[in-house]
């Protein structure tokens, strides 16, 4: 993602609808992620160091607002959709009663 400056995210609702961000929002969207990525990859963070920070962030996220949830982000074979499919609804579709 920082190589190429693309990306793409789904933010999949717990009613279905979904939201879609992309790379398209604007040159700076990367630019913190980009200055931090040195101490990022230099972290020796545990596994439980990590998810003892995780949930602490999510009783008291700041800025204030829903926490989401980070799946498999890591891993291009989950975006083959060749055998496990999910229809999205878009948001507008879902506002009309569609």
């Amino acid at each position: 993602m920082l190589d190429s400056g693309n990306y793409f995210i789904f933010v999949l609702g717990t009613d279905g609808d979904v939201q879609v961000f992309g790379s398209d929002v604007g040159e700076d969207s990367l630019i913190w992620l980009q200055a931090f990525l040195p101490r990022l990859l230099a972290s020796r963070t545990t596994a439980e160091q990590y998810r003892r920070a995780v949930a602490a962030f999510s009783r008291n996220p700041q800025p204030p607002g829903q926490v989401l949830h980070w799946i498999c982000g890591d891993d291009a074979k989950y975006l083959d959709l060749c055998g496990d499919r999910v229809e999205l609804r878009p948001r507008r579709a879902a506002a009309r009663g569609r």
